[in-house]
């Protein structure tokens, strides 16, 4: 139990996470029921009522804590730190805290900007730690409050793709493209999330998009790449090998050399004699 693990680590760490801790590094998943109580435990240690730390950090579920002493962190947690019944002349603390600040509501009586708090922390999931899910929620969150952020937008529209929710992904995407008509990314995202819902017409159509606004642009190339995959899965051998053909010499200005692998490889497959035979190497890219 979580109650039992706080008590047998004092004087050494607890880190709170969203529904899980961590205790010396190892991450311990947690129920709601076991979360609530641990945060109850804390709020009767150290509370505004219990506890005189010179800190004053309000929580968004009500709790106030009191720290000796609080940290940010630049990847949009708070450390909070407590003497408790550790002699004041002992550098040392009873117990170190980690809340995410889009769980805090105000910090010594400045409020916490939730839409930089779940960006931070949506960044840190997203690109460092790379939990999707976690990322996920904190860009949803951002969103709610600043519904017009392009990057939010599109590193969402990411997580909604890699965790297979493609409607969410194209309901996205069409808002993206009635707010950003002229970016090329944005249209490139939401061909993609039709690609995977299966409508590759709407996927063709947004594809155009991209090599009207930009035609010798990154996206682009992965325009005709897709595209030659959707004419070669169809049977149209010419129009696939144009497509492959165009992607390839975008990517070599770009000196893009991890897509030109991929499109040789399949360039050499519909050139061979077998090209009858269909290949899944763009699929899988």
């Amino acid at each position: 139990m979580i109650r039992k693990n706080i008590k047998k680590f004092i004087f050494s760490s607890v880190i709170l996470l969203f529904v899980s801790f961590s205790v010396r590094g190892e991450e311990i998943e947690v129920s709601d029921t076991e979360k609530e109580a641990a945060l109850q435990e804390l709020a009767e240690k150290y509370s505004a009522d219990n506890y005189r730390g010179v800190n004053r950090v309000e929580l968004m579920d009500g709790i106030i804590l009191c720290p000796d002493v609080i940290k940010a962190s630049p990847s949009g947690f708070l450390q909070m730190f407590f003497k408790g019944k550790v002699p004041p002349n002992e550098d040392r603390y009873e117990t170190v805290v980690y809340f995410p600040l889009n769980s805090i509501e105000a910090i010594n009586g400045q409020y916490v900007d939730q839409y930089a708090a779940n960006l931070t922390l949506g960044n840190y999931y997203f690109y460092l730690a790379r939990n999707l899910q976690k990322a996920k929620e904190c860009y949803e969150k951002a969103l709610k409050i600043h519904p017009e952020e392009r990057v939010v937008i599109e590193n969402l529209g990411y997580c909604y793709m890699k965790t297979k929710e493609f409607k969410k992904a194209v309901e996205l995407g069409e808002k993206a493209i009635n707010l950003y008509p002229h970016n090329e990314n944005v249209w490139f995202n939401l061909g993609m999330a039709y690609l995977a819902l299966g409508d590759n017409q709407k996927a063709i159509k947004c594809y155009g998009k991209v090599l009207l606004l930009n035609p010798d642009s990154k996206a682009a190339g992965m325009v005709h790449a897709n595209l030659g995959s959707i004419y070669y899965h169809e049977g149209k051998i010419k129009e696939a090998e144009y497509h492959l053909k165009k992607a390839k010499t975008i990517f070599k200005v770009k000196n893009d050399k991890r897509e030109i692998e991929i499109v040789d490889k399949v360039l050499k497959k519909i050139q061979s004699p077998l090209s009858g035979q269909k290949t899944t190497e763009l699929d899988e890219r």
